[in-house]
């Protein structure tokens, strides 16, 4: 599903998995405290208290996992 800028790959109960343009870092990190993957998700379409499983540089696109509980965050982290 695209959605905005961002395209959406799979959304279930556990996890959100987005294809993460360039340019954009996966977290909030100076000046990029709002313009971050994790704060867009936040603030553009509602999706709060995301686990990120991983992390992709600021210039490189590819598609990122977000865990959405603690339990499942954990999991997924064991695996990787």
């Amino acid at each position: 599903v695209d959605v905005g800028t961002l395209q959406f790959l799979a959304h279930t109960e556990n996890y959100l998995i987005v294809n993460k343009p360039a340019s954009i870092p996966a977290h909030p990190c100076g000046r990029y405290r709002k313009n971050s993957m994790s704060m867009i998700l936040e603030l553009e379409y509602g999706f709060k208290n995301l686990f990120l499983n991983h992390r992709l540089d600021r210039m490189t696109s590819g598609v990122m996992m977000f865990a959405k509980n603690k339990e499942y965050a954990k999991e997924v982290q064991e695996h990787i």
